[in-house]
């Protein structure tokens, strides 16, 4: 069982009631989240290996879960499928579902007793989770840099191995872009959703010569990640992927400045892992 270190907000993440209209995020570290509207409760990417390597340590053990009704797992790198975590979380929580790419599915479903509550998902796709509806969206990442950057469909029989996800709350909505660059096949996807994007959660790490030498697979930087949410017309950005491990940082001043210059339109929060930050809709 993982043991955090510090840093448990779920009794703040889980008080009180949450408003149409309304959501309460809480970022955990790299792209880790725990979001929560009037319809339900999410955890993204959730990552309590206790890594040497980590800068972050785990915010919370298995025990202390609350108000969440599904883990969203948007790809296989360790920091963001913690199998472990999940094989607990399953077994604690009766009704706790797990989506997760369905090339992928095995890796969990064959270590854990409850695998009719895994769900392999695919772009395209409509999920109903109590009151949320959560869309799958295409994203291009890799295993290791030499398979890289694709949809994983040439390792997955066709199949997209990467995602990302647009949780519908009714009334707000959330992406989660996933480990992803910019690509056509992501605004295409989102474009057939039709939906406004209210709050954008997106890695800025980027990718790099150096990095990729040593198999590190990158992601959008933050002129992209700017960019790109510009081009969704995102609400609120979220940046994230930048401060867990030394050897692939991000730098969060620098999106906030390439904002400040090119995209003056876009609202952006920094999130503390300290705290949990409530936001509401305003579409004008």
């Amino acid at each position: 069982m993982n043991t955090p270190a510090s840093g448990n907000l779920f009794p703040e993440f889980s008080r009180g009631t949450i408003a149409p209209g309304q959501v309460r995020i809480w970022w955990q570290g790299q792209l880790s989240y725990a979001v929560r509207g009037a319809t339900g409760g999410v955890l993204i990417d959730p990552f309590l290996i206790p890594m040497t390597r980590r800068l972050v340590p785990p915010p919370f053990a298995v025990e202390d879960v609350a108000r969440v009704d599904v883990i969203l797992v948007t790809h296989e790198h360790s920091d963001h499928l913690d199998v472990d975590f999940l094989v607990d979380a399953l077994d604690r929580f009766a009704d706790l579902r797990v989506l997760l790419p369905a090339p992928i599915r095995p890796l969990l479903a064959d270590r854990t007793r409850h695998a009719a509550r895994v769900t392999g998902v695919q772009p395209g796709e409509v999920h109903q989770v109590g009151g949320m509806r959560i869309h799958p969206t295409p994203a291009q990442h890799g295993i290791k840099v030499s398979d890289a950057y694709t949809f994983g469909r040439e390792l997955s029989g066709g199949l997209v191995r990467y995602v990302g996800y647009l949780i519908d709350f009714g009334g707000i909505t959330v992406f989660d872009a996933g480990d992803t660059l910019v690509n056509e096949e992501l605004f295409a996807s989102l474009r057939r959703l039709s939906l406004p994007i209210d709050v954008a959660l997106l890695p800025i790490n980027g990718r790099d010569y150096f990095r990729e030498q040593i198999n590190m697979v990158g992601n959008m930087d933050p002129r992209e990640a700017a960019a790109f949410a510009a081009q969704i017309g995102a609400g609120l950005v979220i940046p994230g992927h930048y401060d867990m491990f030394t050897d692939n940082v991000g730098f969060p001043g620098h999106f906030v400045e390439v904002v400040d210059r090119l995209h003056r339109d876009l609202h952006v929060a920094i999130l503390s892992r300290f705290r949990t930050f409530d936001y509401a809709v305003s579409r004008g």
